[in-house]
């Protein structure tokens, strides 16, 4: 008995990858085999954003999983550096497949002379014995940008691809991929690819000079004749200051991306300037920015967040090419 895997992906319209058939194989092993394809499999994949990666030839359910997850982070790394958004179902809403249906589906199979398995087409990674043949149950509908079929290749074909994504890295890709949405404002585009680049944060504690200095503050707050709900507030905010800004995190995050420029800025005056921005929209400060300044800078964020999630590595690679 071996194991197959399914993840379903939705691009983001108007979005679209350039390969020119209905089946991309990313591994095939002489063991097991990996595919990327169209959802209706005789469209190309460059004429649709409904995709589906399949993989076979697993000897357990865990490692047919494992197998998936893995293809899928290399996915999303190669997405990011393309500058592609998608869908990989983890915020998606459930459904199902009832068991009558899933029967009557089977049933009708064998009225035909063939033995399936039904399975719900659950968007996101699902695991099945590979036989009998699957049958996925689901809807699906459509719309294009193109990718350069040359850089989608090369990113696929280099190692630094194969560096497993972290929970962080997924969670800030889904936020990125949100970006891309048909109709969504300029504001909110900005607002999801700050978030992204929030979660990409990692806040360090201070030097221990700075750390008993917010100590002895916290000390004198709670000796002090002030209201028990406002002392508690105020030691909630100054035990935040152990760590340090989210300002200065996001500067040391930017300063990853080496000496690449974004609008002729460096990435850590970038960073600022569009931090600053993201308060003035969130606050509602006065001026509120203008909507041609906020898409000016939400254009090239999402160039900044692609090269943060694809890795220095990984850009470094396509780079030297």
């Amino acid at each position: 008995m071996d194991f197959s895997f399914r993840h379903r992906i939705e691009l983001h319209e108007p979005q679209s990858l350039p390969v020119s058939e209905s089946e991309l194989v990313l591994e095939d092993s002489g063991e097991s085999r990996v595919v990327l394809v169209s959802r209706g499999r005789d469209t190309d994949i460059s004429q649709t954003q409904h995709l589906a990666l399949l993989g076979s030839g697993y000897e357990s359910e865990v490692g047919a999983h494992r197998a998936g997850e893995g293809w899928r982070s290399i996915l999303q790394r190669v997405f990011a550096a393309n500058r592609v958004g998608a869908d990989f179902g983890d915020r998606s809403p459930g459904g199902g497949l009832t068991p009558a249906g899933r029967e009557a589906i089977e049933e009708k199979g064998r009225d035909l002379g063939h033995e399936i398995q039904a399975l719900y087409d659950k968007h996101g990674l699902i695991v099945f014995q590979s036989d009998p043949t699957p049958v996925f149950i689901g809807l699906i509908g459509t719309g294009f940008a193109p990718v350069s079929a040359d850089r989608f290749t090369r990113t696929l074909d280099a190692p630094a691809s194969r560096t497993p994504t972290t929970s962080q890295e997924r969670t800030a890709y889904d936020l990125f991929a949100a970006s891309y949405r048909r109709g969504i404002g300029a504001e909110a585009r900005l607002l999801l690819l700050m978030t992204a680049v929030e979660v990409l944060m990692d806040q360090r504690p201070r030097g221990t000079g700075a750390v008993e200095h917010v100590d002895e503050m916290v000390r004198l707050t709670r000796e002090a004749e002030l209201p028990q709900d406002d002392k508690e507030s105020m030691v909630g905010s100054l035990r935040h200051l152990t760590n340090e800004s989210l300002r200065q995190a996001g500067r040391r995050l930017a300063k990853t991306l080496g000496d690449r420029t974004y609008l002729s800025l460096d990435p850590e005056k970038f960073f600022d300037v569009c931090y600053e921005l993201r308060s003035r929209v969130v606050h509602g400060a006065i001026p509120f920015p203008t909507n041609e300044e906020v898409g000016r800078f939400a254009a090239s964020l999402e160039v900044f967040v692609a090269n943060l999630l694809a890795g220095p590595e990984l850009l470094d690679q396509l780079n030297s090419e």
